[in-house]
């Protein structure tokens, strides 16, 4: 709700470190012109969400009867959405031509209701109407960043957190028409009911490689920042700006490089030292120990490992042949 509202972040520092004593204090504030025209109401709404104990915050049920949400719902006819506050969800499918709108509708606003999410979403019967749009994308996109390291996958995380609500309107569409179930989260089935729809030759062991890929906390679910991550390159998110500050961020001690201890912190306990060194060494290609933003940015738009591997293969099965030649 405070991103939506400010397209800001409520807890920000350049130290890792600082962010998370903000969010465990849940030091925040509403300055900055973002919040001027923002209603009373609505930063109780936030208020009452950013509580750090779990237990003084609000139900999702609650949610819906504070202030300002109530007064919007008794005053606007809300599409999909009863005077209670339940939100009514028609079935429909992944089939919506990303690039197509966003040419068209380059002042899209941040999507209201989930349900009228979904039919926007929605404009041609099947997926494989839309296979040379925006489902082709994402398909490619999901199975090109199983592929990366996951020192790419990490930093793409960073990229997704500095998106603003208007540039994540279709990618958070994209993730409402995979979570069918509506809980915040995609399954593996769910991964695979969207991608059946589509023509694509992924096989169930393909889909699975890709699903465990994305799922980098391994909860057996795909939670939203991580389909962000898996997908923010497909909004052409990569330009020089927000790589710099993906770059400033991850060199939380301002040194102008991406040390191994930076990467330590990055990661976190999923990779050990030893997996830790292999991504530095990989991506260091001065072999200086660390990273500059040059090598940075060419991680970054290289392609991906799986890719890399299979013109590998190619190359090798060709060779032969051209000698025999």
């Amino acid at each position: 709700a405070y991103m939506l509202l400010s397209d800001t972040f409520p807890f920000y520092s350049r130290d890792m470190s600082k962010v998370v004593a903000k969010i465990e204090r849940g030091l925040f504030t509403f300055s900055g012109s973002g919040w001027t025209s923002i209603s009373k109401d609505a930063k109780n709404f936030v208020r009452a969400l950013l509580k750090v104990k779990d237990t003084e915050r609000p139900t999702a049920e609650r949610a819906m009867k504070l202030p300002w949400i109530k007064n919007y719902l008794d005053s606007e006819n809300v599409p999909g959405v009863t005077k209670d506050g339940v939100i009514r969800r028609p079935a429909s499918t992944l089939d919506h031509d990303f690039e197509s709108e966003r040419e068209s509708d380059g002042n899209a606003v941040s999507p209201g209701p989930r349900d009228s999410v979904r039919s926007d979403f929605s404009s041609k019967s099947t997926i494989s109407e839309a296979e040379e749009g925006g489902v082709h994308t994402i398909k490619t996109a999901l199975w090109n960043y199983g592929g990366y390291s996951g020192l790419k996958k990490a930093a793409l995380m960073v990229v997704a957190h500095q998106l603003t609500a208007h540039e994540l309107t279709y990618l958070r569409q994209a993730f409402q028409a995979f979570d069918t179930g509506n809980n915040g989260t995609i399954s593996l089935v769910e991964l695979k009911e969207a991608l059946k729809q589509s023509e694509n030759n992924l096989s169930d062991d393909d889909v699975e490689k890709v699903f465990h890929a994305i799922d980098l906390d391994n909860t057996g679910r795909i939670k939203y920042t991580e389909f962000l991550a898996a997908t923010v390159e497909i909004m052409g998110n990569l330009e020089m700006e927000k790589l710099e500050e993906a770059f400033d961020r991850i060199d939380s001690d301002d040194t102008g490089f991406i040390s191994f201890e930076n990467l330590k912190d990055l990661l976190g306990s999923q990779y050990n030292e030893q997996q830790v060194h292999e991504m530095l060494d990989k991506a260091d290609f001065k072999k200086t120990g660390h990273l500059d933003f040059e090598e940075f940015r060419q991680m970054m738009l290289g392609g991906a490992t799986w890719e890399i591997a299979h013109l590998q293969r190619l190359q090798s099965e060709i060779a032969p042949a051209d000698a025999a030649v």
